[in-house]
């Protein structure tokens, strides 16, 4: 048993736009304080139309040299890609349900081979947004065998875009994960728990975006499925701030800087990783 993990499919809030089609290529540098990663990269390509989205995500992860970690681990660093494809349909006008399918490629055999799969509802009422995601995961080399997880969330908007404050939107949203081992696995849980709030700002060309997270979180599945958290670090507190500028109808730039708390499997010292990721968006 391997008492290191690997980092994160990093989350993109992408948000939907009015064209029937649109490429997101981003790019994103992460730092590590304290921990047995040193850093990481990862880029890749968004897409997404009017029924469907798309995403094909590649990480390298580099790790600090430390005379400490185990011998039979290659540790020069690993590499992984993400390969993600949502659909989703209108039963109603007010209901929507989507379905997302991931797969996980690594060069660490811990961790190939993982696949998650979401479905989810959405029902818009007069003055607010209620979801429900359920996510199934399932790993074959990892401590878990299986992980399922419950995301209930609430929206809700006010004010106009075109005013001096402009328009705000305010989600708050949970996530209920339940992994499952073949055995006693010490240090982990059966149970996780963490809970988030986002504020959304559009005004003129620009929308900002501030979210915070806090509870611990393992194998965690987010933005509809779109991005998973594949390994055993456990994930405490999370701050995330972006700033996206529309220069055109059709061209539009993002940059998103995210810190996390963490705790390395098989670790009791909280360690840390700062990611900015910038973003460039084309809509067709």
């Amino acid at each position: 048993m391997k008492y290191f993990n690997l980092s994160i499919i990093f989350l993109l809030s992408l948000r939907a736009v009015s064209f029937a089609d649109t490429f997101v290529p981003y790019y994103g540098f992460t730092e590590y304080s304290d921990s047995l990663k040193d850093e990481s990269k990862n880029y890749g390509l968004y897409y997404s139309s009017e029924n469907t989205k798309m995403l094909i995500d590649y990480q390298d992860v580099t790790y600090t040299q430390d005379n400490n970690i185990s011998s039979d681990i290659n540790t020069s660093g690993f590499s992984q890609t993400n390969i993600a494809f949502q659909y989703n349909f209108n039963s109603s006008d007010s209901t929507s349900f989507h379905t997302t399918i991931n797969y996980i490629n690594s060069s660490n055999n811990d961790y190939d081979g993982a696949y998650i799969a979401t479905v989810g509802v959405k029902e818009k009422f007069s003055s607010f947004d209620l979801g429900l995601n359920y996510s199934y995961s399932k790993y074959d080399n990892t401590l878990v065998s299986t992980v399922q997880q419950f995301s209930p969330s609430l929206s809700f908007s006010f004010g106009d875009y075109k005013s001096l404050m402009g328009n705000y939107n305010v989600k708050i949203l949970s996530d209920l994960i339940y992994p499952s081992t073949n055995t006693n696995i010490n240090g982990l849980s059966s149970n996780y728990s963490s809970y988030g709030i986002s504020l959304t700002q559009n005004k003129g060309n620009f929308q900002n975006s501030i979210q915070y997270y806090s509870g611990d979180h393992i194998f965690a599945v987010r933005d509809d499925g779109m991005s998973v958290q594949n390994f055993e670090d456990i994930y405490k507190n999370s701050l995330s701030l972006s700033c996206k500028y529309n220069f055109s109808k059709t061209t539009s730039m993002q940059i998103s800087h995210i810190r996390k708390d963490f705790v390395e499997y098989g670790s009791t010292s909280e360690m840390k990783l700062a990611n900015t990721i910038l973003f460039l968006y084309y809509n067709f």
